[in-house]
């Protein structure tokens, strides 16, 4: 047997973040806003969406965060500012994932009141 091309595959373990820490991560690295965009092709001129954004240094934490969310969100690079942004600009996806976790882990303080709005 020839142990050059076997590979060993050690106990790989899934990571799960938990979920009260993805509302207090929200707290100080999270932003709910409304993007307007002109769109010169659609009827009314204007693109209205919802945005969920996660703003990291470290991408794993991010990737974690989206994982738990059946990674719906997108994950971007700024290269000037070498942070990751965690996009969630689905209105199914926000429905559907963002908002039920924010009504099961609720936010606190000002956070809170973006959210609900």
């Amino acid at each position: 047997m020839n142990t050059n091309n076997i590979i060993k595959i050690e106990n790989i373990t899934k990571k799960i973040i938990e979920p009260n820490f993805i509302s207090g991560f929200t707290n100080a690295d999270g932003s709910f806003m409304i993007s307007i965009s002109r769109v010169n092709t659609l009827k009314y001129k204007y693109r209205v969406t919802p945005l969920f954004v996660l703003t990291q240094m470290d991408r794993e934490l991010l990737d974690l965060i989206n994982n738990h969310f059946n990674n719906k969100g997108h994950i971007i690079l700024d290269k000037r500012s070498k942070c990751y942004y965690l996009r969630f600009n689905s209105i199914k996806n926000i429905l559907t994932y963002i908002i039920p976790h924010f009504d099961k882990y609720p936010l606190r303080g000002k956070k809170l009141l973006d959210y609900e709005k």
